[in-house]
């Protein structure tokens, strides 16, 4: 592991810019992260507090990315970009990535919605969305993990990651340090308050394991027994991995496994937050993983078809989109479905990695289903478990995030 090295983006009075307090003055306006603790920055004119948080919906398309309104449907701001952006919304919960791995630039997007912690309640804000003017460049940049108020890009025909602290957004300026895994491969770099997790290279595309690095750039442990390493995600201070023989969980400098549930041969390739401590997989063509990292728990339930996207919503329950065009709701205790809502009509998922299919997302107590064949938005209410009509597009949705709900 070599060491690290500084390399800035920009120019810019950062210590001056982040001196100003999250719950001072009015005019002080915050991300809203009260976990990472962020800073604030310098007022936005466009700035205006409303009384609850209104999430916004950010939709990829070939020729731009565009910012919703997911109660109107309504058309915030649009963006161009030349061929659709590989979206993930960044820790801070306002800003979202666009990645073009064959550009080889990951931009960054303000969606303009946020809430700010205000002692034991939050204040919560909208503003015009807007793209930040710094880029992180490098060579086929992929997977983008935000943790711990910091966020890594890591691109895989370099072995590097560029990682930066998520304040820097605010002021357009941010100062990314170099991580250097010793090889390129299909890797991720996970932020820690005190250094990073950084894949370990092995003889094929994906890896074999994390090593722990500290600020300086110094191994501290290494844990090399997840093959196939894909997939990750942090749940309080464990970070959790999937791999080809089950779960790797990585917490200080220990590390301990789950290991698959059955002999299927399948594997977890990603993850997605859950209610408390539990999070939720892919695992197979039709059914998910539900790992409780607490419990140590690894528990497979069946998603009943094909599952094309799935995500959690706000009461931690499972929601899996399937091929033959029905939402379903999946009890993560039981694995039981307790609700079925049809939103589209049956589709096939494309062959391989990166093909464009339905997307899934949740804003507030609501679900959104995005799809290239009819180039629509379809909602469905997760109270009452109902479709509602659907909303017309002006492309093909190539991906769909949300962001701007209260931590």
């Amino acid at each position: 592991m070599r060491s690290l090295t500084r390399s800035v983006l920009a120019c810019s009075c950062l210590a001056a810019a982040l001196a100003i307090s999250a719950c001072a003055a009015d005019d002080a306006e915050s991300t809203g992260d009260a976990a990472a603790g962020q800073e604030s920055a310098p007022p936005d004119p466009t700035r205006e507090e409303v009384t609850e948080p209104h999430p916004r919906l950010v939709v990829a398309f070939d020729d731009n990315t565009a910012v919703l309104d997911p109660g109107s449907g309504e058309v915030l701001a649009s963006f161009p970009a030349d061929g659709p952006k590989r979206l993930t919304a960044i820790g801070d919960g306002r800003h979202v990535a666009l990645v073009d791995a064959d550009a080889g630039t990951t931009q960054f997007l303000d969606a303009g919605a946020w809430s700010s912690a205000h002692g034991d309640h939050f204040h919560h804000y909208v503003a015009e969305p807007t793209l930040r003017t710094p880029a992180v460049e490098g060579d086929r940049p992929v997977h983008v993990v935000s943790n711990a108020g910091r966020t890594a890009v890591f691109h895989d025909d370099s072995g590097t990651a560029e990682v930066f602290d998520d304040d820097g957004l605010l002021i357009d300026s941010v100062a990314t340090t170099t991580i250097d895994s010793g090889a390129p491969h299909h890797g991720v770099v996970v932020p820690l308050a005190d250094g990073a997790l950084v894949t370990i290279p092995g003889t094929d595309a994906l890896p074999v394991g994390v090593a722990r690095v500290d600020d300086d750039g110094t191994r501290t442990a290494q844990f090399d027994d997840c093959p196939g390493l894909h997939g990750e995600i942090v749940v309080a201070d464990t970070a959790v991995f999937g791999c080809e023989t089950g779960i790797m969980l990585v917490s200080g400098d220990s590390a301990s496994s789950l290991p698959n549930p059955d002999e299927s041969g399948e594997r977890v390739g990603g993850f997605v937050a859950g209610a408390d401590s539990t999070v939720v997989g892919d695992y197979a063509a039709d059914s998910l993983a539900v790992v409780d990292v607490a419990a140590r728990t690894f528990d497979v339930v069946d998603a009943a078809a094909d599952v094309a996207a799935y995500t959690t919503g706000p009461h931690g329950d499972i929601l899996a989109l399937g091929t033959d065009g029905a939402l379903r709701r999946i009890d993560p205790t039981t694995g039981g479905i307790d609700a079925t809502v049809k939103v589209l009509e049956p589709f096939e998922l494309p062959e391989g990695h990166g093909g464009v299919k339905p997307s899934l997302a949740v804003a507030g107590h609501r679900a959104f289903v995005a799809d290239p064949e009819t180039s629509t938005l379809t909602p469905v209410d997760l109270e009452t478990f109902t479709s509602g009509e659907p909303i017309a597009l002006q492309g093909a949705p190539s991906d769909l995030v949300a962001t701007g709900t209260a931590p």
